[in-house]
């Protein structure tokens, strides 16, 4: 196998399409974080016969006391046919500046007949997965009736789902990622700066960005920020105006997403989270889009030093607290 670091943003996200990859995994994604929020990466793919078999994406996230940093490969790395042992063996051997630590979050399925986890071990996180290819009539018919009566409700407000570049939206939909974030007590991950450095860019390529709104008049009802690939597209921020939650904004949106992505060719809709305890009005409202639950693979560790064995459990236990 071939070890290659460095690569064109637009080389980097054409192979990952091909692969199948997570928009995380996208160089629109890694270029924008840099810019935006000054997060560094080292893009590493693994090519035989000049066909790339794995690629990661690693941001790295420095240890500010010990030195060093640890290699944070958000839903990654992309492709099926390497183990992530292998890949950090030729990583020791190719790499000139190792990190102390791997970790991994593989966008996959975790394998059936899998040990279920226990009070002392990790949670594995879940999502939710759409099946576009059953179209548009059969997933309207998948919809929950409360769901149904939403959208119809969201209608007769005549609220309006469109896509946006505009600055005072992406201003809007910032300041309502803040505020829910602030009242469920999440982490907020994309900066304002971020937020309009991926809205920006061209959608026509291999990997794109969309902000979709949902409008009550001239207020901001709900909005989301969308991730497409060539056969996916992908939930990652949003959520709905409190003010205008008896509207069904948060219906409509969702069901104009799928309405877009299924003219788009897209096979999959990812809902991007599932946590019943943490955050289980959200749980409820996804779960109202039938589709399919869905068990990741979750971290794995992958130590590189002896640093890297204490950061690594440090983490998992942190992990188990959550």
């Amino acid at each position: 196998m071939d070890w290659r670091e460095g690569h064109d943003s637009a080389t980097w996200d054409s192979a990952l399409a091909d692969l199948n990859g997570h928009p995380l995994q996208s160089s629109l994604w890694g270029d924008v974080r840099r810019r935006a929020d000054g997060i560094e990466d080292r893009r590493i793919m693994l090519c035989q016969h000049g066909q790339p078999l794995l690629m990661a994406r690693m941001e790295l996230r420095h240890l500010p006391i010990m030195g060093g940093c640890v290699g944070w490969i958000p839903r990654g790395p992309a492709g099926g046919t390497v183990e992530i042992s292998t890949f950090a063996q030729l990583m020791r051997r190719n790499a000139k500046r190792l990190p102390h630590l791997l970790v991994t979050d593989r966008w996959r399925e975790r394998a059936a007949g899998s040990t279920q986890p226990t009070a002392v071990t990790k949670q594995f996180p879940r999502t939710l997965w759409l099946d576009l290819r059953a179209g548009r009539d059969a997933l309207w018919k998948q919809l929950s009736s409360a769901f149904r009566q939403g959208v119809r409700k969201a209608e007769q407000f005549k609220l309006v789902v469109e896509q946006t570049r505009a600055a005072r939206d992406q201003d809007q939909f910032f300041a309502l990622t803040k505020q829910i974030s602030d009242q469920k007590q999440f982490d907020m991950v994309l900066s304002r700066g971020a937020i309009g450095e991926l809205i920006s860019r061209e959608t026509g390529t291999q990997i794109s960005a969309h902000l979709f709104v949902v409008r009550s008049g001239s207020a901001l009802a709900a909005a989301a920020l969308i991730m497409r690939t060539r056969r996916s597209v992908h939930y990652i921020s949003g959520g709905t105006d409190r003010n205008y939650s008896t509207q069904r904004g948060g219906e409509a949106l969702h069901w104009g997403v799928i309405q877009w992505a299924i003219t788009e060719g897209a096979v999959l809709y990812d809902l991007e989270g599932l946590d019943r305890r943490r955050n289980p009005g959200t749980f409820a409202f996804k779960k109202k889009l039938g589709g399919r639950e869905v068990v990741l693979e979750g971290k794995e560790y992958y130590p590189l030093s002896a640093i890297g064995v204490g950061v690594a459990a440090v983490d998992r236990l942190r992990e188990r607290l959550l």
